[in-house]
C-alpha cells in the first residue's frame, strides 16, 4: 500500500507537466475532467500521501466522500454549460468536446511551463465525464431540466458531505 502510494504521489507531481510523460499524464487528466485537471492530480497526491501515513486504503466510499464526488459531478456538468447550450444530443455533446480537447492537446508540448494546459481559449469544459454526464442529462432532462437536477443533486451533495439535517435548516429559518 505504500508503495502504490508513493507511485500515486510520483504520477501527480510528474504530471504537473514535468517532460513528456508528465504532459502524458496531464493531457490525460484534461480528458477525464478538462479544465479541472489540476484537482485530479492533487487528489492523487493527496491519497498517496494518505495512504503512505495510514499504511492501508482509504474507505472511498463514505458519505463524505460521496458528497463530494456528487458535487464534483456537479462541477464537471456545469462546465459543460456551453456545450449542452449549443447541443442536444449526447453525441453532438461528445463530438464537441473531442473536437476541442483535441484542438487544446495539440497545443501542449512537453517541455513548456508546467502548469500550462494548451490554448486556454478552446475550452474543454469537464473533460468527457462532463460530456458523457450532461449530455445524458441534456438529452433526458432539456437544458432546463439539467440545471434543476445539477442544483438539486449540489443540494444532495452538500448534505452529505457536511451532514446537514434539511429538517433543522428549515426549522430554524
Amino acid at each position: 500500500v505504500e508503495l502504490t502510494g508513493l507511485i500515486m504521489v510520483l504520477i501527480g507531481i510528474i504530471g504537473f507537466g514535468f517532460g513528456i510523460v508528465g504532459a502524458f499524464i496531464k493531457k490525460f487528466a484534461m480528458f477525464l475532467v478538462g479544465e479541472w485537471w489540476p484537482i485530479i492530480l492533487v487528489l492523487l497526491i493527496f491519497l498517496g500521501l494518505l495512504m503512505i501515513i495510514n499504511r492501508k486504503l482509504p474507505k472511498f466510499f463514505s458519505t463524505k466522500l460521496v458528497g463530494f464526488y456528487l458535487l464534483f459531478l456537479v462541477l464537471l456538468v456545469l462546465s459543460h454549460y456551453t456545450f449542452i447550450k449549443n447541443n442536444t444530443t449526447i453525441v453532438n455533446v461528445l463530438n464537441a468536446t473531442k473536437d476541442n480537447y483535441m484542438g487544446r492537446i495539440a497545443t501542449i508540448n512537453g517541455t513548456g511551463p508546467i502548469l500550462s494546459s494548451g490554448q486556454s481559449s478552446i475550452s474543454i469544459g469537464g473533460g468527457f465525464i462532463g460530456a458523457l454526464v450532461a449530455g445524458v442529462l441534456v438529452q433526458l432532462f432539456s437544458l432546463v431540466g439539467t440545471m434543476i437536477v445539477s442544483g438539486v443533486t449540489t443540494i444532495f451533495g452538500i448534505v452529505m458531505l457536511f451532514d446537514i439535517n434539511l429538517g433543522d435548516i428549515f426549522n430554524s429559518i
